[in-house]
Protein backbone atom coordinates (compact mmCIF):
# COMPACT_ATOMS: atom_id res chain seq x y z
CA UNK A 1 0.00 0.00 0.00
CA UNK A 2 1.22 3.52 -0.77
CA UNK A 3 0.99 5.77 2.31
CA UNK A 4 1.44 9.52 2.67
CA UNK A 5 2.83 10.72 6.00
CA UNK A 6 2.18 14.45 6.41
CA UNK A 7 4.24 16.53 8.82
CA UNK A 8 3.33 20.20 8.43
CA UNK A 9 5.18 21.38 11.53
CA UNK A 10 8.04 23.63 10.45
CA UNK A 11 9.75 22.91 13.77
CA UNK A 12 10.10 19.19 13.03
CA UNK A 13 12.99 18.37 10.73
CA UNK A 14 12.93 14.78 9.42
CA UNK A 15 16.71 14.61 9.90
CA UNK A 16 16.62 16.26 13.33
CA UNK A 17 17.68 14.93 16.73
CA UNK A 18 14.71 16.00 18.85
CA UNK A 19 11.98 13.62 19.96
CA UNK A 20 9.42 14.55 17.31
CA UNK A 21 11.99 14.01 14.54
CA UNK A 22 12.94 10.62 15.97
CA UNK A 23 9.24 9.72 16.23
CA UNK A 24 8.65 10.69 12.59
CA UNK A 25 11.54 8.47 11.44
CA UNK A 26 10.47 5.57 13.68
CA UNK A 27 6.86 5.58 12.45
CA UNK A 28 7.78 5.91 8.77
CA UNK A 29 10.46 3.21 9.10
CA UNK A 30 8.03 0.84 10.81
CA UNK A 31 5.45 1.37 8.05
CA UNK A 32 8.10 0.69 5.40
CA UNK A 33 9.22 -2.46 7.24
CA UNK A 34 5.62 -3.69 7.03
CA UNK A 35 5.95 -3.48 3.26
CA UNK A 36 4.30 -0.13 2.59
CA UNK A 37 5.70 2.49 0.26
CA UNK A 38 5.95 5.60 2.45
CA UNK A 39 5.88 9.10 1.00
CA UNK A 40 6.76 11.99 3.32
CA UNK A 41 5.23 15.41 2.83
CA UNK A 42 7.24 17.84 4.93
CA UNK A 43 8.45 21.40 4.40
CA UNK A 44 11.96 20.11 5.16
CA UNK A 45 12.42 17.27 2.66
CA UNK A 46 13.31 13.75 3.80
CA UNK A 47 15.33 12.15 6.61
CA UNK A 48 18.19 11.05 4.35
CA UNK A 49 20.79 8.48 5.32
CA UNK A 50 19.09 5.62 3.52
CA UNK A 51 15.76 6.14 5.29
CA UNK A 52 12.96 4.33 3.43
CA UNK A 53 10.54 7.31 3.26
CA UNK A 54 10.51 9.07 -0.10
CA UNK A 55 10.18 12.86 0.00
CA UNK A 56 7.32 14.49 -1.86
CA UNK A 57 9.14 17.84 -1.75
CA UNK A 58 12.85 18.54 -1.83
CA UNK A 59 14.59 20.45 0.95
CA UNK A 60 14.20 24.17 0.33
CA UNK A 61 11.35 23.70 -2.13
CA UNK A 62 10.71 27.12 -3.72
CA UNK A 63 6.95 26.60 -3.58
CA UNK A 64 7.09 26.61 0.22
CA UNK A 65 9.14 29.79 0.44
CA UNK A 66 6.99 31.42 -2.24
CA UNK A 67 3.89 30.58 -0.21
CA UNK A 68 5.15 31.76 3.17
CA UNK A 69 7.21 34.84 2.19
CA UNK A 70 4.23 36.93 0.93
CA UNK A 71 2.28 36.15 4.10
CA UNK A 72 5.15 37.33 6.27
CA UNK A 73 5.56 40.51 4.20
CA UNK A 74 1.83 41.23 4.24
CA UNK A 75 1.59 40.81 8.02
CA UNK A 76 4.75 42.88 8.45
CA UNK A 77 3.14 45.76 6.54
CA UNK A 78 0.49 45.85 9.27
CA UNK A 79 3.05 45.73 12.07
CA UNK A 80 2.12 42.19 13.06
CA UNK A 81 4.89 40.29 14.80
CA UNK A 82 6.80 37.53 13.04
CA UNK A 83 5.39 35.10 15.61
CA UNK A 84 1.97 35.23 13.98
CA UNK A 85 3.44 34.57 10.54
CA UNK A 86 5.36 31.63 12.01
CA UNK A 87 2.15 30.28 13.56
CA UNK A 88 0.25 30.62 10.28
CA UNK A 89 2.89 28.88 8.16
CA UNK A 90 1.45 25.37 8.70
CA UNK A 91 -2.02 26.56 7.66
CA UNK A 92 -0.65 28.10 4.47
CA UNK A 93 1.44 24.98 3.85
CA UNK A 94 -1.62 22.76 4.35
CA UNK A 95 -3.64 24.82 1.92
CA UNK A 96 -0.86 24.71 -0.65
CA UNK A 97 -0.26 20.98 -0.15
Amino acid sequence: MKLLYVCNDFGIRPDGVKGASIHLRAITSALAELGHEVLLLSPHGAPGGGHPAHPVLAEGCPAIADTVRPLKQWLGAFGVADDLARDLRPLVFNSWA
